[in-house]
């Protein structure tokens, strides 16, 4: 009886709705310098042609498992491709984003080569509606021990480049041993908790600054977008944001580093509200009550009030500044002129102190 070699890396791919997109998504993955892969794809309920596509390329090219599960959502959906995959290492990728040729094979060397590591990860480039949008670099290359990075995380915790997996490998020893997995009662940052899941094992990362993604932004494609916001939705993502900072801190006082770094952390917060505040202003096309019912819960918020405790009220509206200059930047002189409004608001609230 010939025995089957285990691939050394799977790759999940959960896919809804991704009839457009999946087959450039596989494409690149047939097309890797590094072949010896497998190619999980979970089609989570989807009632287009997407599953059509999956079939038709996996026809081509053995190395592609197609999946059909009710649709249950992403966290699910990789949850099972975890089930189903037999490589030493894992990756991740959307159905809607597609990579470089030798994206699989860069990741894999760091994590055998002579920089051995337990996970390691790489920079993207980002397409928004088909223009190219420039990522800014978070962190220098090269490789530091996992509480040197869990610390980097506190530039920009939700930053893509902390919070996907799409652009990281692990070890599927670790993650087996540790029975790892996506929590399904969160809508909202699940990636990020799985990396902190994961890091928790980690003695060191590897992170290569060359850009080995193409992450595709587009309404109505992977199952990770969110499209429109209903007060609803804002409550459940503040609730979701709620459960991932507890987690996130947990981990960073278990790590030792959470006192140190107090206002880096709080900070996170201070960003929550200016974007809600934004959203108040531009985004949202609710009543005026509703508006102001929204307003109130989050500044009732514990961790903002807890944030605004750690700032004084002249850095908080340092940071409302900041972000209208990050937009002029952006060339977003639209939306920097609303926060500018916002801020003068809020600076006749500071006076009437």
């Amino acid at each position: 009886m010939q025995i089957l070699k285990s691939p050394a890396v799977s790759v999940v791919v959960p896919a809804w709705q991704s009839e457009k997109t999946i087959g450039r998504c596989l494409t690149s993955l047939r097309e890797q310098t590094f072949s010896d892969i497998e190619i999980i794809v979970i089609d989570d309920g989807s009632t287009d042609s997407t599953g059509d596509v999956v079939i038709q390329a996996a026809e081509m090219d053995s190395r592609i498992k197609y999946h059909y599960q009710e649709n249950q959502g992403v966290s699910v959906a990789r949850n099972l491709g975890i089930d189903r995959a037999s490589g030493k290492y894992l990756m991740f990728l959307d159905s809607d984003d597609h990579v470089r040729r030798d994206y699989v094979e860069r990741l894999v060397m760091t994590m055998s080569g002579d920089d051995r590591c337990d996970l390691a990860i790489c920079s993207y480039d980002r397409r928004i509606h088909g223009c190219c949008v420039p990522v800014e670099r978070l962190i220098r290359g090269g490789k530091r021990s996992g509480k040197e990075y869990l610390e980097e995380t506190l530039i920009d915790p939700g930053h893509h480049y902390f919070g996907v997996v799409w652009n990281k490998i692990f070890r599927m020893g670790i993650i087996k041993s540790h029975n790892i997995r996506f929590r399904e009662g969160i809508t909202l940052g699940e990636d990020f908790v799985f990396s902190l899941d994961y890091l928790a094992f980690v003695k060191s990362v590897y992170v290569i600054t060359d850009r080995l993604v193409v992450y595709c932004y587009q309404q109505q494609s992977s199952l990770s977008r969110v499209i429109e916001k209903k007060p609803e939705d804002c409550r459940d993502e503040m609730e979701n944001r709620n459960k991932i900072f507890k987690f996130y801190h947990k981990t960073l006082e278990h790590a030792g580093i959470a006192q140190k770094n107090r206002k880096k952390i709080y900070q996170y917060w201070i960003m929550f509200e200016i974007h809600q505040m934004y959203g108040l202003n531009h985004e949202y096309h609710w009543n005026e009550d509703v508006k102001r019912s929204w307003k109130n819960e989050i500044m009732a918020n514990l961790f903002i009030k807890e944030a605004h405790s750690y700032f004084s009220d002249k850095e908080v509206m340092s940071y409302y500044r900041k972000y209208a200059l990050g937009q002029i930047v952006r060339r977003s002189i639209k939306k920097a002129m609303i926060i500018i409004e916002i801020l003068k608001g809020r600076k006749g609230q500071y006076a009437e102190k």
